[in-house]
């Protein structure tokens, strides 16, 4: 958890944590996700970079990111097809986003 300390990047090295599941960097000054930490981080499947400058279409583009997305939605798939994860902004996946309101379910 490095969430409001001074972190400004994500090493590459943290995707040799493969039983690393929770990765909170909430509030710091982190602007990408190294794709070593997508690909090699096998057993995350929780991520939160609200408040962190980072362009959620940029991240969601990072090589491994689907494969994480896919671990996202096989841990809370059947929360997510109930609406039980879905709140009135749409489904919380860890970025900050300018959403105008809509819903967002950006794990495809």
């Amino acid at each position: 958890d490095a969430g409001d300390h001074p972190v400004d990047v994500i090493d590459a090295s943290l995707g040799a944590l493969t039983r690393l599941r929770v990765l909170n960097v909430e509030r710091t000054r982190v602007s990408a996700v190294p794709p070593e930490v997508f690909k090699g981080c096998v057993s995350l499947v929780t991520m939160s970079l609200h408040g962190c400058p980072v362009d959620a279409d940029a991240i969601e583009e990072t090589d491994g990111f689907a494969e994480y997305a896919a671990r996202v939605r096989d841990k809370h798939g059947k929360k997510i097809h109930g609406g039980a994860m879905v709140g009135s902004r749409g489904l919380d996946d860890g970025v900050d986003r300018a959403t105008g309101g809509r819903n967002i379910a950006p794990h495809r």
